[in-house]
């Protein structure tokens, strides 16, 4: 058995071309040391210990060992490529050599040589490697290969290191929090929903302008730290309370709370009258719109309370009579209708909040849709977002009636679905809206002296790791 080495031209030229790129890239890195270490450590003029001076020293020497692996890479990728050349080179002479000995036997034994046959045999196979034209397309090939994993690298870079993910990330929030913002404005409401919906607007234009100087400092000056500083600035108060010692700026950042607060309060007070009112017309079979009650004289009503403690107590003492009934009986049917009625009520309680696209509930549909795309973009799927923004919404936990009279004088029954919605929202407001993000904000008692010192270059050291360059050996397995 013969021995048999097999070379990829196409592997050679691959692997040279990943050696130039990982070349590329420790030259880059001692660039950016030198620029963002030794030229500011040039720069400082202040009283040195002997830290500064160890300081620079120590990096112009990882500089002078990146510059020397990145030109062994270099050397190391000319190898492979000059390998590449020497064996088409080698493999053209021996698929000639061997053309001719093969048309002198033929010719030798009086074998037919159809020189056209062996001409297009000879040109379909040796293509790739024989023809200039053959040879500039592998190496196109080889080009493109090499370009699309570069962008690729670049691109994973820019994400994951240079600001890319928080710039996308902070955009998209920002632009969803300006929308919903001008949906609520231009849609109407209360005095206090349109100057909460301004103060979102004017919030939303702040976060966005902040997501851009973030992504500036991170990735055209190098400051990462700055960076996520800027992006936490999501608020016109934040921003004026971090990037400013004035004392007026800071009152009217106060000022800017004290109302958005008044307004989240406002907001609570109406969902918690409508939870009011969605109790008592349970409660009691009340049959009035909720705009026609008044929540202070449900509330103040003894008997109102008595109704609802007496009602809520039979609804749960008649469902549990009616599950043990059902389980000492075997009657599987009654559990199938159970659940096929609060699957029915689930399906019908989200198509109300996300998919009623009437001129009267097309705004609040939008904003809830863009509601949910904010959550997911900011925490990503998880099973807080699921429980908030899909099953809490679609539980129904009472069905109340309303009549109305319409033009003609004709009688209109309305039957709703009370959701668990309904109150959830009003804890939620009260939490985060209301005590986390304002009464409970922490705000920083740290001056701006302090927060540029607290921004200078430490002298703490940080090891690079050892890289480890391939020698210049190719082995070829023999068999």
């Amino acid at each position: 058995m013969g021995d048999t080495a097999v070379i990829s031209y196409r592997s050679l030229g691959e692997a040279s071309s990943e050696a130039r790129q990982v070349s590329r890239k420790l030259t880059g890195y001692a660039d950016s040391l030198q620029r963002s270490i030794v030229n500011r450590l040039d720069s400082y003029g202040g009283s040195d210990s002997g830290g500064v001076t160890q300081a620079k020293q120590r990096t112009e020497e990882k500089i002078e060992q990146l510059r020397d692996k990145a030109q062994a890479y270099t050397k190391y990728a000319d190898d492979l490529s000059d390998l590449q050349k020497k064996c088409l080179s080698t493999d053209t002479a021996v698929r000639s050599r061997v053309s001719g000995l093969t048309a002198s036997f033929k010719k030798a034994n009086g074998i037919n040589n159809n020189g056209i046959v062996n001409a297009i045999n000879y040109m379909l196979t040796g293509l790739g490697n024989s023809t200039p034209a053959g040879r500039w397309l592998g190496n196109t090939i080889d080009t493109a290969n090499s370009a699309k994993d570069y962008l690729k690298q670049r691109i994973k870079d820019w994400w994951g290191y240079e600001g890319g993910k928080q710039l996308v990330k902070g955009i998209t929030i920002s632009l969803l929090e300006i929308t919903i913002a001008g949906i609520t404005f231009f849609s109407g409401g209360s005095l206090f929903v349109l100057i909460g919906a301004a103060i979102a607007l004017v919030n939303g234009v702040f976060n966005l302008v902040n997501e851009g100087r973030a992504y500036a400092q991170t990735h055209y000056n190098e400051e990462p730290a700055l960076g996520r500083r800027y992006s936490g600035e999501d608020t016109m108060q934040a921003t004026m309370r971090r990037e400013s010692d004035n004392k007026i700026l800071h009152n009217i950042a106060t000022g800017v709370d004290i109302v958005n607060a008044v307004c989240i309060v406002s907001s609570i007070i109406d969902s918690a009258g409508k939870v009011v009112k969605n109790c008592y017309k349970w409660a009691t079979g009340d049959l009035h719109p909720l705009d026609e009650l008044k929540s202070l004289k449900i509330l103040s009503s003894k008997e109102n309370w008595t109704q609802f403690f007496r009602k809520s107590g039979a609804s749960v003492k008649d469902g549990w009579k009616n599950i043990t009934t059902a389980i000492g009986k075997g009657d599987v049917n009654f559990f199938k209708t159970e659940l096929k009625n609060f699957r029915s009520d689930f399906i019908f309680n989200l198509r109300q909040k996300y998919c009623d696209f009437t001129p009267d509930h097309m705004a609040d549909s939008i904003k809830d849709i863009l509601g949910v795309t904010k959550n997911v973009v900011k925490d990503g799927i998880d099973i807080k977002n699921v429980t908030e923004d899909f099953i809490i919404p679609g539980v129904t936990v009472a069905k109340v009636t309303t009549v109305s009279t319409e033009s003609g004088g004709q009688m209109r029954f309305d039957i709703s679905n009370v959701t668990f919605e309904d109150a959830y929202n009003v804890a939620d407001k009260t939490y985060n809206q209301l005590f986390k993000n304002i009464l409970l904000q922490k705000k920083t008692a740290i001056s701006l002296d302090v927060l540029r010192k607290l921004s200078t270059d430490s002298k703490i050291h940080i090891e690079i790791p050892r890289i480890y360059i391939p020698d210049n050996t190719i082995v070829m397995q023999m068999g």
